[in-house]
This record gives structure tokens, C-alpha cells and sequence, in this order.
């Protein structure tokens, strides 16, 4: 959203609760950090490849289970590492490109990270996005500007945000309601596929768009508006610490990051873009981090009223997580 976003009137409603009951599919774990040069959860030296004539939609449908690549290519040979494959949609810095939509029985296993892994995990994140619908009560109703404080500072036992007792503050109707932004719910959210290509300059990688509507026709569709601006998005993946590394997030709406299960960075609320650098050497201590050591890095985001939509990652992590999205 943007501070010239309308605010609403419209009073919080309720879930579905035989809906929510229903099967619940659940992202979490080893999330897909996927490579274009580089073999991800193989034994063999073979290169990841990508098609570049596939369309958004088509290139990663189910994932698999057995640490194959998530990218399957005709036979032109693999990208450079780095590179973004054509299908992506660029933007300011960076592309991304939409996935198929997640089918609510998918069931897959963990594909772990490989033990003494030395080598780096190229520069696309998969993660899921879900769209929401606006009559859902915590979204396209009140503007609360930033609140921090909004979710307790370690992730719950299912690997999700937990609220805090200070929940109201931020537009969040109740925990229930907050269970639909990261579990997938028939009848309350729809998910799909989304990888995120970071560019490089300056020993850093990124992702910039001021116009990050990836949802856009998907899902309950854009609801009478001119885009589809109601959804979340997460990703998991893992780094290695050697010191000296920055994690920089500037968008809106709410947007935790959480490093080895501990808040990084607390961005909560419906609110205007906002901007914060993690120096990771002097939050250490506070993270539990040391160097020489990988750690999870678990990122949720939400978009929740109209009329913009700012998201940018810029970061000088070596990302080495290789898994495929992990749903249970």
C-alpha cells in the first residue's frame, strides 16, 4: 500500500470456520533456493538448467520430491550462473516470475541441504505467494501505520509467526483469522509458485520493484480494482555466516525476517514503505549466530490495501539452501 491508500470503513468479518478446518496445506522447511548454473541436492556434477521458452506458469508446476532440479530444460544447455531465465518478468532490479498455483494435495518430502556443502546456491528464491480475498477481515480495511511488536520475537513450533497479545494494533482480527496468511486453506487463500531472481552488482544481490503485483488476474481475481492487491508471500531459505553480511528489506505491508527461529527484523502493520538494514555482526549475540556456521533465514511478507505495492530485498548473503518448497 501507499500513505495515498484509501482507508476503509469496513468492519472485520468472519472466517469460514468449517473451511478453515479443512485440509490445511503447509509450507515450511528447506524452501527452494534454486540455482542456474550450479546442481542443487544432487550427487552428480550436472548444471541445473532452465528453458527459455517456457512461460510463468509452466516451468515449475509440481516440484519434486527426490532433489531433482526444479528446472527442466529442451536440451539448449544450461544459463550462466547468475543469469535470469528469459520467462521472468524484469524488474527494477532483479525478475520474478509466477509459478502454477499449488494443488492442495500435493504431498512432497524434505529435500535437505547436503551436508558440507561448499559451494553457493545461484540467485532465484522460491517461495509462495497466496492471494486473499478483501472481504477477509485483516485485509483492505484500516491503515495502522507501523507497528512493531506485532508477533512474538521466536518462531512457533509449525515454523510460522506467532502473535503477540498486542495483535490489535496492526489490523489482525484474531489468530485465527492471522492462520490464514501462511497456511494454506481452501476457501480462504490460494497459493501459487513465486521465484524471485536477484541481481548482482557490488558484492550484492537484489530484488527491486515499485510495482509488485505478481497476483495480478490470479486467484479470487483483482476484485473490482485495477490490480490484486491483497496477498502474502514467504520463503525459507538458509546462508552461510562468515561475517561482515547485511540484509537490507524496504516495502510494505507487515514483513518479518527471522534468523535461527529469531526475530531480525519487525516491519508490522499496514503501512507506507519502510526501510531497515539487519547488520548481522551486531545482532549475533541477539541471533545466536557465529561465523563459519549456516542458519535458517525465514522471510513473511504481506500485502494488505490498496493502492502500491514497494518490495526490495538487497543483501550480501551466500544463500545455501538447495531444497525443494517443503509442504506438510
Amino acid at each position: 500500500m501507499g500513505l495515498t491508500g484509501r482507508a476503509s470503513s469496513r468492519p472485520r468479518g468472519t472466517t469460514n470456520a468449517a473451511t478453515r478446518a479443512a485440509a490445511i496445506v503447509r509450507t515450511a522447511g528447506a524452501l527452494g533456493v534454486l540455482t542456474t548454473g550450479l546442481a542443487c541436492g544432487s550427487d552428480d556434477d550436472g548444471a541445473v538448467s532452465v528453458d527459455n521458452s517456457a512461460r510463468a506458469g509452466d516451468f515449475i508446476g509440481a516440484q519434486p520430491s527426490d532433489g531433482d532440479a526444479l528446472f527442466e530444460d529442451d536440451g539448449a544447455g544450461a544459463l550462466p550462473p547468475g543469469s535470469t531465465p528469459a520467462s521472468f518478468t524484469p524488474a527494477e532490479r532483479g525478475a520474478w516470475a509466477l509459478g502454477s498455483q499449488v494443488p492442495t494435495d500435493t504431498d512432497l518430502g524434505p529435500v535437505l541441504p547436503e551436508e558440507g556443502r561448499q559451494d553457493g546456491c545461484g540467485t532465484i528464491l522460491t517461495g509462495i505467494v497466496r492471494d486473499l480475498p478483501e472481504s477477509h477481515p485483516d485485509f483492505g480495511g484500516d491503515i495502522s501505520g507501523l507497528q512493531r511488536g506485532l508477533v512474538q520475537r521466536e518462531l512457533g513450533a509449525d515454523g510460522n509467526p506467532v502473535l503477540s497479545n498486542d495483535y490489535d494494533n496492526g489490523f489482525i482480527q484474531s489468530p485465527e483469522s492471522f492462520a490464514d496468511w501462511y497456511e494454506t486453506v481452501p476457501g480462504e487463500n490460494i497459493p501459487f509458485y513465486l521465484s524471485l531472481s536477484l541481481e548482482g552488482a557490488n558484492d550484492t544481490f537484489g530484488f527491486e520493484s515499485h510495482d509488485f503485483f505478481p497476483l495480478d488476474g490470479q486467484g479470487f481475481g483483482d476484485e473490482d480494482e485495477d490490480r490484486n492487491f491483497y496477498f502474502t508471500f514467504e520463503l525459507h531459505t538458509r546462508f552461510r555466516y562468515a561475517g561482515g553480511e547485511v540484509f537490507r528489506f524496504a516495502g510494505d505491508d507487515d514483513l518479518w525476517v527471522f534468523i535461527n527461529g529469531r526475530l531480525a527484523i519487525d516491519l508490522g502493520g499496514v503501512h507506507g514503505e519502510q526501510d531497515e538494514t539487519l547488520r548481522l555482526d551486531a545482532e549475533a549475540q541477539r541471533l545466536g549466530i557465529e561465523p563459519g556456521n549456516d542458519y535458517a533465514l525465514d522471510f513473511f511478507q504481506a500485502e494488505r490495501h490498496v493502492t502500491e505495492s514497494n518490495f526490495q530485498i538487497e543483501t550480501t548473503l551466500e544463500f545455501t539452501s538447495c531444497g525443494a518448497t517443503v509442504l506438510r
